[in-house]
C-alpha cells in the first residue's frame, strides 16, 4: 500500500495587495526593532559594552566546553554558569541549563570557533535563511519568503539567538520532501533528534500515512548521529545528558521552577492558573485521548 500523501506543498498563492503590504510593513517593523534595540543596547551587546546573557550563551558556552576537551562539563550546572560567565565578563542572575544530547556538541563546537557576538549574529543568519528558505519552499511563491520575515516571532527567537529558525528548517524541509524524496525528508528529521521531545508524535503520523522510507531514514539518521556524538564526547556526555534530563524535569515538573507560561499546551495553562501536577497530567492526557478518538 502505498504511502499517503500529506503536507504537499501549496500551489502558488496570489494575496491582495493590502495583505502583501501589511506583511511588508511588518518585515520593515521586525528590522526596525531590531535595529533600534540594537543601537539601545538591549540585545547582543549591553550599553555599558558588555555581552548581554541569552539563550545562545547556553550554547556558546557548551561549543566551549567541547573545544577545551571536557564536553561533559556542560550537564555540570556550576561548571556550565561558571564558563557562561566568564565569556560575558560578567555575573547575571538565573541560569541556562545544558540539557541537550550530546548529538548537539556539533552545532555548538561549531559556533563556539567565533567569538560570542559574532557567533550569535552568525547562528541566527545561517539558521535564518535556512527557515525562510523552507518557508519559501512550502510556498512555492516569494510570498512564503514574506510570511517568514513578517512572522512578529522571529524578533524574539533572533534576538536571544534560540533554536526556533533551525527546528523549523529542519520540520520544513521535512515536509517538502516528505512525498518526493523521503530518505532526505528522514535524514532531515533525524537531525532534528537534538530536541528528542519531536520525537513523540512524528513517527506516530509517519507510521500511520504509511511513510516507512522516511521513518527508516530518520531512526537511521538519529542513531549515526548518537554513535558519531558518543566517539567523539565519550560516554561521560551521555551519562551527564541523561543525569540533566532528569534534574531539569524534576525541577520543572515536582520543585514547580518552569516558567509554564513558555509551555504551550493544557499542561502548562493549568500550571499556569494554580493547577497541581496530578491534576495537569490528568487533564493532558485526557485531553490526548479524547483527540486520538
Amino acid at each position: 500500500m502505498p504511502p499517503r500523501t500529506i503536507a504537499a506543498p501549496y500551489a502558488p498563492v496570489a494575496l491582495p495587495k493590502p495583505i502583501e503590504l501589511t506583511l511588508f510593513g511588518l518585515c520593515v517593523a521586525n528590522a526596525l526593532y531590531l535595529i533600534i534595540a540594537l543601537l539601545h543596547g538591549t540585545i547582543l551587546v549591553g550599553a555599558d559594552g558588555l555581552p548581554i546573557a541569552t539563550d545562545f550563551l547556553n550554547v556558546w558556552a557548551g561549543g566551549q566546553h567541547v573545544l577545551a576537551g571536557n564536553p561533559a562539563a556542560a550537564y555540570d550546572p556550576a561548571l556550565h554558569k561558571a564558563a557562561q560567565v566568564a565569556a560575558l565578563g560578567h555575573d547575571f542572575t538565573g541560569e541556562y541549563p545544558w540539557v541537550y544530547p550530546p548529538t548537539f556538541f556539533f552545532a555548538a563546537a561549531l559556533a563556539a570557533t567565533l567569538p560570542l557576538t559574532a557567533a550569535h549574529i552568525a547562528w541566527v543568519a545561517v539558521t535564518f535563511v535556512a527557515y525562510a528558505a523552507a518557508m519559501a519552499g512550502i510556498m512555492r511563491d516569494r510570498i512564503g519568503l514574506l510570511m517568514a520575515c513578517a512572522f512578529p516571532a522571529i524578533v524574539a527567537n533572533a534576538t536571544v539567538g534560540q533554536n526556533g529558525f533551525l527546528t523549523a528548517a529542519l520540520i520544513g524541509g521535512m515536509l517538502i520532501f516528505l512525498n518526493s524524496r523521503p530518505v532526505l525528508a528522514g535524514i532531515l528529521l533525524g537531525l532534528l533528534s537534538f530536541k528528542p521531545h519531536f520525537g513523540v508524535l512524528v513517527p506516530l503520523v509517519l507510521i500511520v500515512s504509511g511513510h516507512w522510507r522516511v521513518l527508516f531514514a530518520a531512526a537511521a539518521t538519529t542513531v549515526l548521529l548518537a554513535l558519531a556524538a558518543w566517539l567523539a564526547f565519550g560516554t561521560g556526555a551521555w551519562e551527564g545528558f541523561f543525569h540533566a534530563l532528569r534534574a531539569a524535569s524534576q525541577a520543572a515538573l515536582s520543585d514547580g521552577r518552569a516558567d509554564w507560561a513558555k509551555l504551550q499546551s493544557l499542561f502548562g495553562l493549568v500550571r499556569t492558573l494554580g493547577g497541581g501536577e496530578t491534576m495537569a497530567f490528568v487533564l493532558q492526557w485526557a485531553l490526548a485521548a479524547v483527540s486520538a478518538v
